[in-house]
């Protein structure tokens, strides 16, 4: 009788993908901050940067402030900027979100991811 034999990968193959993970990892844990700039800023007539913190749980901070989502991006239309920090438990929806609020206003972005 024969035995089936399982097939998972070649072993190169394998230490090649575990490289690319271990690489990523460490782009990761040494850069906590990402710039992402969109062709075409915003008008001129921007009020520049605009420093926004986005909490675990949802809330939006400016300046102290609680912002409600659906005014963000009223707000961002008027900035050529955005100074993104987000807790890092937060559920990247939101950021996805928020993110998508800046490109559609061709806003620069900084992303910081806090502690």
């Amino acid at each position: 009788m024969r035995r089936k034999q399982h097939t998972v990968g070649q072993p190169g193959d394998i230490a090649f993908l575990l490289i690319i993970f271990f690489l990523v990892l460490i782009g990761l844990q040494g850069a906590r901050s990402i710039e992402l700039s969109v062709g075409g800023q915003s008008a001129p007539d921007g009020l520049g940067p605009l420093s926004i913190v986005l909490l675990a749980d949802g809330t939006i901070l400016q300046e102290g402030s609680s912002i409600p989502m659906n005014e963000l991006s009223r707000i961002i239309a008027h900035h050529d900027t955005l100074h993104l920090q987000v807790a890092g438990e937060t559920v990247w929806q939101d950021v996805v979100t928020v993110l998508s609020l800046a490109d559609k206003h061709r806003t620069a972005v900084s992303l910081e991811v806090l502690r």
